[in-house]
């Protein structure tokens, strides 16, 4: 259950990074612009910022808090821990086209954005593990 809490713990995070970006998005704190190869400006003022006219940081958000869900459910159904991988590598596919985007496209890397990938990241690894040693 411990690996299922924590990925709770980071769908919860997970929400609030996506969030804030969309809060300072047009007021961004000065450690986001570190020069041109990190910058969230760069990356958040983007052609590749939004899908369908929806800022990309709502889309996490919005998988943030499907794997809350799952999560919790996780804790107690065996089936919703094999749903919570599936739907987390499908997070990972979004990291790494994201990623992409921003160190092969738009040339600079977002700080924030960084963050949620990192959670994005932690919660696929809780989730591979709470299925790999869950009895």
């Amino acid at each position: 259950g411990t690996i299922y809490s924590m990925a709770i713990s980071l769908s919860v995070a997970g929400i609030i990074m996506s969030l804030y970006i969309s809060y300072v998005r047009n007021n961004l704190p000065s450690f986001c612009e570190l020069g041109s190869e990190f910058s969230c400006d760069e990356v958040l003022s983007s052609r590749y910022s939004s899908f369908f006219s929806i800022n990309t940081e709502y889309y996490g958000a919005a998988w943030f808090a499907v794997s809350l869900v799952l999560s919790v459910f996780s804790l107690v159904e065996r089936k919703a821990r094999t749903i919570l991988l599936g739907w987390s590598i499908l997070g990972l596919l979004g990291v790494v086209y994201l990623v992409y985007l921003e160190v092969f496209l738009i040339n600079s890397i977002c700080i924030l954005c960084t963050v949620a990938h990192i959670l994005g990241i932690l919660t696929f690894s809780a989730s591979f593990i709470g299925l790999k040693y869950s009895k």
